[in-house]
């Protein structure tokens, strides 16, 4: 009964915990999803895959009841499955598979590369939990009989999430943030200090076609090292991945305001202005606006603003 009682409390943690946390990621959120790569939605879906696979697996290779082999399964899914990719994605799980430079990463060798991490350790945790099973249930299988199909069993377990993580059409929200903060972590202050000074000072604004090439005026010493950064032509586009993408495919560029005068700004009748904008489905509309006339420049996220109902 007690153990009854622990096993449900678990499950109904468990739930929460899936439910509960957002599926969106950001600067701050990449850490909550699974591995801090995956989308929860398909995360969830692999989770159940694997209760059911593992309780027809110790139903049919260890001869187990369907009580035992179920309550097993949703154990130790809990575990490899929710317990552990969580902490992994709070300690930075898509940091330690990075593959690519910061700026521009390789999401699908990465998340490659952390699955078969996972992989090894919970087929690990699985096959101490199945031993253990048949050990103390007196499951009717002979000692040591069913080894290499469970072995077999338990590879199959762990290419599941595979196949199932790359449901989602961008399945790598995690690694979009990361590479989000990278590129983007000077837009507000540092950038939107440097057009304002731009702005107040000498009543102009840089002669840039793209937000790259804008950057490239920058004149501080921290900047001159960034900029010389192999890959730093990836700062002008927003990190949208697909399924089998290798690199940044260039699919949604930062917009630089090249209709506004470089000078004499100041008598335009518009109250706001929008210097830096980018928008996509997951983190809405942001950039840097600028109030006219006193030239204050700020981080907007309203669509108004930065001209995108006009």
């Amino acid at each position: 009964m007690f153990r009854g009682r622990v096993i449900v409390v678990a499950v109904a943690f468990a739930g929460v915990l899936v439910v509960g946390v957002p599926a969106r990621a950001d600067a701050q959120g990449c850490c909550a999803l699974p591995l801090g790569v995956f989308t929860w939605s398909a995360w969830s879906v692999y989770l159940v895959l694997c209760i059911i696979l593992e309780t027809w697996l110790l139903r049919r290779w260890l001869a187990c009841s369907f009580r035992v082999s179920m309550w097993t399964g949703v154990c130790s899914n809990i575990v490899t499955g929710l317990a552990v990719p969580t902490v992994v994605g709070y300690v930075g799980g898509e940091r330690w598979a990075m593959v690519g430079s910061r700026l521009n990463p390789n999401p699908v060798a990465s998340a490659a590369l952390l699955l078969l991490a996972y992989v090894a350790g919970s087929s690990a945790v699985k096959a101490v939990a199945w031993s253990l099973v048949r050990a103390r249930q007196a499951c009717s299988a002979p000692q040591g009989a069913r080894t290499p199909r469970g072995a077999a069993g338990l590879m199959l377990l762990g290419a599941a999430p595979l196949l199932v993580v790359l449901l989602p059409d961008r399945p790598y929200p995690g690694i979009e943030a990361t590479a989000r903060v990278e590129r983007f972590e000077l837009l507000n202050p540092s950038v939107g200090l440097y057009l304002q000074r731009e702005a107040r000072d000498y009543d102009r604004l840089p002669s840039a076609a793209t937000y790259v090439e804008m950057l490239d005026t920058l004149h501080s010493g921290w900047w001159q090292a960034r900029r010389n950064e192999p890959d730093h032509w990836c700062r002008g586009y927003l990190p949208l991945y697909r399924r089998f993408d290798t690199s940044e495919s260039r699919r949604q560029p930062v917009e630089w305001n090249v209709r506004l005068p470089r000078a004499g700004f100041r008598q335009l009748r518009a109250s706001t202005v929008w210097l830096v904008r980018m928008r996509d489905e997951t983190y809405g509309a942001t950039g840097l606006v600028m109030d006219v006339p006193d030239c204050t420049v700020r981080y907007g996220r309203n669509d108004t603003e930065l001209g995108y109902d006009r």
